[in-house]
């Protein structure tokens, strides 16, 4: 989910993001969305029932930083399960009205 008001964006991902881009194909234009990220591995299984993907929702208490990309294996040895990626990043001024 990418929520563009105030040209502020925040991206939620409840899946692996190896090369994240954010682009604007008619534009050419391409933001990298690699580097540092927050996330909060879902052990009990709730976030969807809580709705995590809702930034007043999203359990800042839990969150660790990750790289991306890369493996959540480097800091949750073992871990199988569902985890949410987060991180915020400005919206370029030029890419006002585009529909992604």
């Amino acid at each position: 989910m990418v929520n563009m008001r105030n040209g502020i964006g925040i991206l939620v991902a409840s899946i692996s993001l190896f090369f994240p881009t954010l682009g604007n194909a008619a534009g050419g234009d391409f933001q990298a969305l690699d580097g540092a990220w927050q996330i909060v591995f879902d052990r009990n299984n709730e976030g969807g029932t809580k709705q995590w993907v809702r930034e007043k929702n999203f359990p800042r208490e839990q969150m660790r930083e990750i790289a991306v990309p890369s493996c959540w294996e480097l800091i949750e040895k073992d871990y199988k399960g569902v985890a949410y990626y987060r991180r915020g990043f400005k919206v370029p001024a030029n890419w006002a009205g585009i529909t992604i």
